[in-house]
């Protein structure tokens, strides 16, 4: 998170005046749509701020929305992670923070079940790279198969680093698994929103997604935005559009903790104090999430 610090008077008057960007906070609220109008308070209590577009861990990938390939902090798994699960090659890479997650998730769902079988076996790519995983698919399974189950070069969330597969590692065998929600592994899909992944791909979502269900593609989105999408049953493209109903000079999103709201990208306003996130959603917006 970006984080500012501020003296005493100033935190005084930050809480007293504004949790975010104007009006009273009103206490944690899980529910999810508990907002409080601020639209006639002024902003005094915001700033303006340029991005660009790409940066965040709501960026949405797809065959309709292309990754333009920023530059992007990545870290080796290999060397960066606990012994609790293991890697498909030694040179996979994901972004910093999904990374952390992903290890704390893990190692909880270790320790949980005792199951040490995860296996990670896939996570970032590289346009060339998933230009020869599309490729092959069409050349062996069809281009239909391909449509559905491989994002075009470009379209792919594995260009971000904040996407792994997993599968199941049978030791005893050397062999590799589907993953899939039964056993031990419900652990994870029912709580791998707390650690800021989603199940990318569910079931019931391919005319909104663009691909078919895919039960070992976990994307990280952060905290608290993949306990909300899990509350509400809302795949990425359905929660971006949810976001726009709250906007910095209307009413905000409340959840625990956190304040949200949605910025135009020629107009993105963030909080003068206090910590905060900034994230493209890809389509010429901008999500802010303020830890209040």
């Amino acid at each position: 998170m970006h984080r500012i610090h501020f003296g005493l008077t100033a935190c005084l008057m930050a809480f007293l005046l504004f949790s975010g960007c104007g009006g009273k906070a009103p206490e944690p609220d899980h529910s999810v749509g508990a907002s409080l109008s601020i639209s006639d308070v002024p902003l005094n209590e915001c700033i303006a701020v340029e991005a660009e577009s790409g940066a965040g861990s709501l960026v949405l990938v797809s065959n309709g929305h292309g990754w333009s390939f920023p530059d992007a902090q990545l870290i080796q798994i290999y060397g960066n992670k606990p012994a609790c699960y293991s890697l498909r090659a030694a040179d996979l890479q994901l972004q910093p923070e999904a990374l952390t997650a992903l290890n704390a998730m893990l190692s909880d769902y270790s320790e949980t079940t005792g199951d040490r079988s995860v296996n990670v076996v896939a996570a970032w790519r590289d346009r060339e790279m998933q230009e020869s995983l599309y490729n092959r698919a069409v050349e062996t399974h069809g281009e239909a198969y391909a449509n559905a189950y491989i994002a075009r070069p470009g379209g792919s969330e594995h260009h971000t680093g904040l996407a792994v597969d997993l599968a199941v590692w049978h030791a005893d065998r050397s062999t590799s698994a589907d993953f899939t929600p039964d056993g031990d592994r419900l652990w994870i899909y029912e709580n791998c929103a707390r650690y800021g992944y989603i199940l990318r791909y569910p079931a019931g979502k391919e005319n909104i997604t663009g691909i078919a269900a895919e039960s070992w593609h976990f994307r990280y989105v952060g905290v608290p935005h993949a306990e909300i999408m899990g509350i509400k049953g809302l795949v990425l493209e359905e929660y971006l559009d949810f976001l726009q109903g709250y906007r910095v000079d209307g009413e905000h999103l409340y959840f625990g903790e956190y304040e949200l709201w949605y910025c135009e990208s020629d107009a993105i306003f963030v909080p003068k104090f206090g910590e905060y996130t900034l994230s493209s959603d890809n389509r010429g917006g901008f999500i802010v999430t303020v830890k209040r």
